[in-house]
């Protein structure tokens, strides 16, 4: 019986597990102003991300289109999104973690970027972890008060 419950014990925290959510935005840039996003398509995207990206770009009212870098339109662009997904395979393929950047089009400097990992069992859904990673880029950071006693 003690060696069922050490068991249990040992087990618990890979069944408690939960996700993982990180973002960051440089300092001084106006992420409400963004209008126009062009997703980077990615070579390796077999699970159509970039089209999940656009979604929820254009769900937050941001006009959005994907493709490779070389197609992207040379005006109206205020911001590109660079996206990695890691995905696994458990009796059905799902994703594991989603890591996205918001850089500007032309010096390629880093606006925002956020990073979501699933939780081991159980989980959001694809299009959910997606749609918070877009909000998460697009939050602005909590400002202090400036207020003075």
């Amino acid at each position: 019986m003690i060696k069922a419950l050490v068991f249990l014990a040992v087990l618990a925290p890979f069944f408690a597990g939960c996700s993982t959510l990180t973002h960051q935005a440089a300092p001084g840039v106006e992420l409400a102003n963004i209008k126009r996003v062009f997703v980077e398509r990615r070579l390796a995207d077999n699970n159509n991300v970039r089209d999940r990206f656009v979604r929820a770009l254009q769900a937050k009212g941001i006009e959005a289109e994907a493709g490779p870098l070389t197609m992207m339109p040379e005006k109206g662009i205020e911001a590109v999104l660079i996206y990695e997904d890691r995905w696994a395979w458990d009796f059905r393929t799902y994703l594991v973690e989603v890591r996205a950047e918001l850089r500007h089009p032309v010096t390629q400097a880093l606006m925002a970027q956020a990073y979501l990992q699933r939780a081991p069992f159980g989980g959001k859904s694809t299009d959910e972890m997606v749609n918070t990673v877009v909000d998460a880029l697009f939050r602005m950071p909590k400002r202090r008060s400036s207020q003075g006693d």
